[in-house]
């Protein structure tokens, strides 16, 4: 997200800017979701990193120690948005990855499903992208309308305020370099480039994902034909025996 956000911002318009935000989903009961936006949040830190536990304390304050109950966290959803620099600027356009989580379970679905409804009836642009190989397509196009060809495909979907009547997509293959997609802004803007191949590089590189072991199947698995074209690809760079 971040990587995508700073690509943005070097080719939107000065008074524009793209951000990540988070929402955290939590559960109500078994069958209802909700997104909340929290004032504060608390981080985890180790006690034996803080340089002085209790002596920082403000004066005239007293320390209670609380009874410690870890509960399950609630998954942090992360989302990009462009929107007006002024003050109470409005937003313009929306870019959510997909994550597991949306993809698994019919309440996740469902949840996610209610998100993007309520992108499209607030008049915004909306960009998504699954990279996400297991479960059922999940982008805002009919699945009906999607060529049979590419509806078991990664998909790239792009749905513009200002043509409402159609969908842009983006078929991804494993085997192709990811697609650069034309990001919509106002309708006096002209689109810009998020280049995701230039992004996958970089969180490739910096996150070390180079030292991943390998020699193991994927999960999901891959098709037969993937399946040969990646050892290969493996074995000429020494990763697979």
């Amino acid at each position: 997200m971040v990587y995508a956000a700073n690509q943005m911002n070097r080719w939107l318009p000065a008074d524009l800017t793209c951000r990540v935000e988070e929402a955290t989903s939590i559960r109500l009961d078994f069958d209802n979701h909700r997104t909340v936006y929290p004032d504060a949040r608390i981080v985890e830190t180790r006690i034996d990193e803080l340089p002085n536990p209790v002596g920082g304390v403000a004066a005239g304050t007293t320390t209670t120690l609380p009874l410690i109950l870890r509960l399950d966290e609630s998954p942090t959803q992360r989302f990009l948005e462009i929107g007006e620099t002024r003050d109470g600027g409005r937003v313009v356009t929306v870019i959510e990855v997909i994550s597991p989580i949306n993809k698994i379970g019919e309440a996740n679905r469902k949840a996610y499903r209610d998100k993007q409804c309520q992108y499209l009836q607030a008049g915004l642009n909306l960009v998504e992208i699954d990279l996400i190989r297991g479960g059922r397509s999940l982008v805002a196009a009919p699945v009906d309308a999607i060529p049979e060809r590419h509806r078991d495909s990664l998909l790239a979907c792009v749905r513009r305020l200002m043509l409402t009547d159609q969908v842009e997509l983006y078929p991804i293959s494993l085997r192709k370099s990811l697609p650069t997609l034309a990001i919509p802004l106002r309708a006096t803007d002209a689109d810009v480039p998020l280049d995701l191949q230039t992004i996958l590089h970089a969180c490739y590189e910096d996150g070390r994902y180079d030292r991943i072991d390998y020699s193991n199947e994927p999960n999901p698995t891959l098709s037969i034909d993937d399946q040969r074209w990646a050892n290969e690809l493996l074995q000429e760079a020494g990763r697979r025996g």
